[in-house]
């Protein structure tokens, strides 16, 4: 996943801190079997895998929540988070062992850079000028997916 949805560092560096803290705290709750606090934390990501506006019913097919909670818990435990600009270097120091990311960045994102089996972007923020070379690099995010295509989701402006 890639969160960017301002130019500022300083508010990735918060936006960063408070996913990576919270995303401890989920592997903590599954670390120590704690059930009720991990079905509390479910409910909100049940409620968007509910929500049609952000999920589609053909691409979920018949495949209920409780088909995939088990498979969620076990993404969630091996989730790492990492800031993806200069003063997050040492975030990155151990991508290359963890599978399921979550990269907050910075203008780093917008060129240049490919990411293998992306699956969610949340580009929010607006563009001062657009130009078509940084849209054409932004649109390096979603090629080569044929395979799970049907399951990448870009959220902009």
């Amino acid at each position: 996943m890639l969160i960017h949805f301002d130019k500022s560092v300083s508010k990735h560096s918060d936006v960063y801190n408070k996913l990576d803290t919270y995303l401890k705290q989920i592997q903590e709750n599954i670390k120590n079997r704690q059930i009720s606090t991990l079905e509390k934390r479910l409910t909100l990501i049940k409620n968007v895998f509910d929500n049609e506006n952000i999920i589609d019913e053909s691409i979920k097919g018949d495949i209920q929540f409780d088909d995939i909670k088990d498979d969620i818990l076990f993404v969630l435990k091996k989730a790492y988070v990492a800031l993806q600009n200069g003063p997050g270097k040492e975030t990155m120091l151990k991508l290359d062992r963890k599978r399921y990311q979550i990269r907050v960045g910075a203008d780093l994102l917008q060129r240049g850079v490919s990411f293998d089996y992306l699956i969610t972007t949340y580009f929010t923020r607006l563009p001062k000028s657009t130009n078509m070379d940084t849209q054409i690099q932004r649109a390096r995010w979603l090629g080569y997916r044929m395979s799970y295509f049907p399951y990448c989701q870009v959220f902009t402006t």
